[in-house]
Parts: structure tokens; C-alpha cells; sequence
């Protein structure tokens, strides 16, 4: 999606420039960032890298 490309290409933009929080439910974009934090009910589930997290995600199923 062109949006889609938008949106990554100014992540990338600012990235180490700015700090940029993301709201995200597009593997695309989390893969984008330096640090994610995942939110259940309010409460943290899981802080780590992309990778962490595609680690954990591996371990689980």
C-alpha cells in the first residue's frame, strides 16, 4: 500500500532524530522501531527490541 510505504519511509526519516510513538498493529511498523512495548489491560506485556519480540512470539506458539 502506498500509505503503507509513507509511513515507514518517515519513520526511518526521523529515526534517531526524534522520539516517535507509534500505535501499531502492522508487523511493518514495529519491525521499524528500536524499542516496543505491548499493552494488555493496561498493564505492560511485554518491553524488548523487534527481534525480542519475534523471539517471544516464536517461543509461545
Amino acid at each position: 500500500m502506498e500509505s503503507d510505504h509513507c509511513i515507514i519511509n518517515l519513520i526511518r526519516e526521523y529515526r534517531g532524530k526524534r522520539t516517535v510513538v507509534i500505535v501499531a498493529h502492522r508487523p511493518s511498523y514495529v519491525r521499524e522501531a528500536d524499542r516496543v512495548i505491548v499493552m494488555n489491560r493496561g498493564s505492560i506485556s511485554f518491553d524488548g527490541t523487534p527481534e525480542e519480540m519475534a523471539k517471544a512470539a516464536e517461543a509461545a506458539e
